[in-house]
C-alpha cells in the first residue's frame, strides 16, 4: 500500500473536502480523489459519504482514521529521532513564539543564527503548548508563557514576566472599560480574574497584545499588559497595584532533547544574558 494514499485520506477527513485536502498537501483534485478510490479498493470499504457540505468519514472511515493516526504519530517519532543523529546542528528549525511585544526574542534569535548559519529558522506564531500539537504542526521548540508547563514536554523556565492593569489617566468615565487580547487559556483566565479583581467590563477584544497596547495608547480603556511593552510616561497612564507574574518557558519534545538542533538552540538561550525580564514602567 501506498502511504501517501493515508496521508490524503487522513486530509480529506480533516478537511471534509477534497478540494481543501489537494490544496493543503499541494496537488491536484484528481490525484486526491483517485488515491481515496484506490485505497477503497485496496480495503474493499467505502471510506467516505458524499454528502452536500463535503466527504463525510463512514464507520470504516472512522476506523481506518484511528490506525492511521498512530501510524502517523510512529512515523514522526521516527524522523525525530533520524534527525537527532546528526552531531552538527543544520537544517531547518521550527520554533514557536509568543507575541514580540510581550517579550522580544530577536536579539537572541540572531546571535543563534549568525553562530549556526547552517541553521534556517522559521518562526509560527503561538499556539497551544500540547505535545500531539507539536508533532502536527512540526514545531521543535515552544516558547510558552505558563506557570503550568505540560508534563509531557522538557525544558527550563528562562524568566518571568510581570503583567500589570494599565489605564490611561486622561478617562472621564468613572466606570473601567477593559480591553482584552487573545493569549491562550491561561493568559486569557489571567486577564478576566484581573477585571473581576478591579470591577468593570470588557469594550474592546483585540486578537494580540499589541493591538491591545495600541488600545490602550489610544485610550480606550484600560488593560492587562506585559510591563516590558506597557506605555513608560507615567503622567498620562497609572498603573494598578498588584502585578502578576507569568513564566516564559523554553520547550521541546522528549524525542527530540538529542537533536543537534534543538540542543544548540537550547543552550545558547538557557546561556544568553538577553533575554528581556520585566521592568517597572510606570508609577504606581
Amino acid at each position: 500500500m501506498n502511504w501517501d494514499h493515508f496521508r490524503y485520506f487522513t486530509l480529506v477527513a480533516a478537511n471534509g473536502s477534497v478540494s481543501r485536502a489537494a490544496k493543503a498537501a499541494g496537488v491536484s483534485h484528481a490525484t486526491v480523489l483517485r488515491a481515496i478510490q484506490r485505497l477503497e479498493g485496496e480495503l474493499n470499504v467505502r471510506l467516505f459519504d458524499h454528502v452536500r457540505s463535503g466527504y463525510r468519514l463512514t464507520p470504516d472511515g472512522d476506523a481506518l482514521l484511528e490506525h492511521t493516526d498512530v501510524i502517523a504519530g510512529a512515523i514522526a517519532g521516527i524522523q525525530r529521532q533520524m534527525k537527532a543523529r546528526g552531531d552538527e546542528p543544520a537544517g531547518d528549525l521550527v520554533i514557536s513564539t509568543p507575541d514580540p511585544s510581550i517579550v522580544d526574542l530577536m536579539p537572541v534569535l540572531a546571535s543563534y543564527c549568525k553562530r549556526h548559519p547552517a541553521v534556517t529558522v522559521s518562526l509560527v506564531p503561538q499556539s497551544p503548548v500540547h505535545p500531539g500539537r507539536m508533532r502536527e504542526d512540526g514545531v521543535e521548540v515552544v516558547f510558552s508563557l505558563t506557570n503550568s508547563p505540560p508534563e509531557m514536554l522538557v525544558g527550563r523556565k528562562l524568566s518571568g514576566i510581570r503583567f500589570a492593569a494599565v489605564r490611561p489617566r486622561n478617562l472621564d468615565d468613572p466606570e473601567t472599560h477593559w480591553i482584552l487580547w487573545e493569549g491562550g487559556n491561561e493568559l486569557a483566565d489571567l486577564q478576566k480574574w484581573n477585571m473581576q479583581r478591579l470591577g468593570g467590563s470588557a469594550s474592546l477584544t483585540g486578537s494580540t497584545h499589541a493591538e491591545a497596547v495600541a488600545a490602550v495608547r489610544a485610550g480606550v480603556g484600560s488593560a492587562l499588559l506585559a510591563e516590558t511593552a506597557v506605555p513608560r510616561n507615567a503622567e498620562e497612564h497609572e498603573r494598578a497595584p498588584g502585578a502578576i507574574e507569568i513564566g516564559l518557558w523554553m520547550l521541546t519534545h522528549p524525542d527530540l532533547r538529542g537533536d543537534a538542533r534543538v540542543r544548540s538552540l537550547m543552550r545558547h538561550f538557557s546561556e544568553s544574558s538577553q533575554i528581556p525580564t520585566s521592568f517597572t514602567a510606570l508609577a504606581g
